[in-house]
Order: C-alpha cells, then structure tokens, then sequence
C-alpha cells in the first residue's frame, strides 16, 4: 500500500479532460489510430458511474476550462486538478480580478 502511494501517479482529471476533449486527429493519423490514441487518452480522465446532474456539472466545467478566452487562467486550472464547476468558477473570476489589478497598474 505504501509502495503504491509513492510510485502510482496521480490523476489530474481536469488536465486529462482537457487533452482528450482537444485532440483532433493528426493529419497522416488513421481513424484506427485516432481512436486507439482516443482510448488511452480516456483512462486518465477519471469517468465513474454519476448521475445526469453530476455528469453535466463535469461537462460544463470541462468545456468552461477549454473555453477560456485567456490561456494564462485555463493553464493554472488545468494545473490545479480536479475541483467541481462552482470551484472552478470561483478560482477563474479570482485569478481574472488580480490579472486585471496587476495590469491596470
């Protein structure tokens, strides 16, 4: 059990979601490989058993994070890990405010 905590990595299930809902097939890739590629990616996503509600919590998060207008508050998100979408809105309208103090000075 030790060993497993200290070896085993930890899923970022944000980060995860973010790269497997933004990959697009590569331009020499077959669709096999697309979608082998697409799998693997799915592992580190983290999906369990939830109700709707939960499941479309996730979903809006999932895309909120992708949509960002400023890379800077997404790659801090992404960073952060997983967290419900009221976190996550409350952590984007922070990091917002204080980039806008720092800018305004």
């Amino acid at each position: 059990a030790m060993l497993d905590r200290m070896y085993m990595r930890t899923i970022n299930e944000v980060y995860g979601r973010h790269i497997f809902t933004t990959r697009r097939q590569r331009p020499a890739e077959s669709l096999d490989e697309f979608l082998r590629d697409l799998k693997a990616l799915a592992r580190d996503c983290n999906y369990q058993a939830i109700s709707a509600e939960q499941h479309m919590e996730l979903a809006v998060r999932d895309v909120y994070v992708a949509g960002l207008r400023s890379n800077y508050v997404r790659q801090r998100l992404l960073e952060k890990g997983a967290q419900n979408l009221e976190d996550t809105v409350e952590l984007a309208t922070t990091m917002e405010v204080s980039f806008r103090s720092l800018t305004s000075f």
